[in-house]
């Protein structure tokens, strides 16, 4: 037999070996761990249970309740869990003109709060409105006066589907590194009255940039805003590689893999090393192969 026939057996035989022990395509979940939860994939360092979770900010529940199960992280339903994003469903505020006047002056009306935990709004998500003579300002905490961004919808003939600059739709952009969303203002400009005979309805969300295109039934028909997609940006831990590598007990990069640092640079995350595949948090594994020669 030729050398290189020999070597290509010699790497088919490993492939089936490593795959056939879930090593060569990457482990997901932890081992004796639930891996998949209806449609989505569980990949540690979230798991199902304290015991199969890194931490309590990565304990997720499967809620089987629903036909297929829905996987939830307290109460944002995930879609998608990555390697340094997981993907909700977005939060939408909504009020219709059944219930005008809506909101003349500041309120509270919704907040999503992150802080002191290993999470971050992408800067992938746009703050979207929905609406006629709409504006609304969020600010990023409680007491500041700064304002996140803002948007402002008006309704009028020259409306288009799919077009959400400012006419029946509004998209603005998200700081970096934002853990706290409080929707603190929201005004109804003074001709909303005339949008008040349509009976339309107005609404908030974030959602993940070109995923929402907007709809002219978005103004009555808003259910399908809620299977819009957002994205947060996850950290192993709120440290530096270089702080997190000094305690080796809780150090969550294991064997063969490298450790960087987050997009938002809040925390740390781990990847495998060159030449490995697996799930960095469990240990990365790879392939030796030698070349016999006949």
């Amino acid at each position: 037999m030729a050398a290189v026939e020999v070597f290509l057996l010699l790497f088919l035989l490993q492939w089936i070996m490593l795959s056939s022990a879930g090593g060569i395509s990457g482990i997901d979940a932890k081992p004796g761990c639930q891996s998949k939860c209806g449609n989505v994939s569980i990949r540690y360092p979230f798991g199902v249970g304290k015991e199969c979770s890194i931490g309590k900010w990565t304990n997720v529940t499967c809620n089987t309740t629903f036909n297929p199960p829905k996987l939830f992280l307290d109460d944002l339903e995930l879609l998608q869990i990555s390697d340094d994003e997981i993907r909700v469903k977005t939060i939408v505020v909504s009020t219709c003109s059944t219930e005008w006047p809506l909101i003349s002056n500041e309120t509270s009306v919704f907040y999503l709060d992150m802080e002191d935990t290993p999470f971050t709004l992408s800067t992938k998500n746009k703050f979207t409105v929905i609406g006629c003579d709409f504006l609304v300002r969020p600010r990023k905490d409680f007491n500041s006066s700064h304002y996140v961004t803002s948007c402002v919808s008006t309704c009028g003939q020259n409306m288009t589907e799919g077009s959400c600059f400012g006419i029946g739709c509004c998209q603005s952009p998200i700081p970096r590194d934002l853990q706290f969303f409080s929707i603190e203002e929201i005004r109804v400009l003074p001709n909303y009255t005339d949008a008040q005979s349509s009976r339309t309805c107005n609404s908030v969300f974030l959602a993940e940039e070109d995923k929402y295109s907007f709809k002219f039934l978005d103004f009555y028909n808003i259910s399908s805003l809620s299977n819009i997609p957002m994205v947060v940006n996850w950290v192993v831990a709120n440290q530096t590689c270089e702080d997190a590598q000094r305690d080796p007990k809780t150090f969550a990069c294991k064997e063969n893999s490298d450790c960087y640092h987050s997009v938002d640079g809040n925390g740390y995350l781990c990847n495998c090393s060159n030449g490995y595949e697996g799930n960095p948090y469990l240990g990365c594994q790879g392939m030796k192969c030698e070349l016999f020669t006949s």
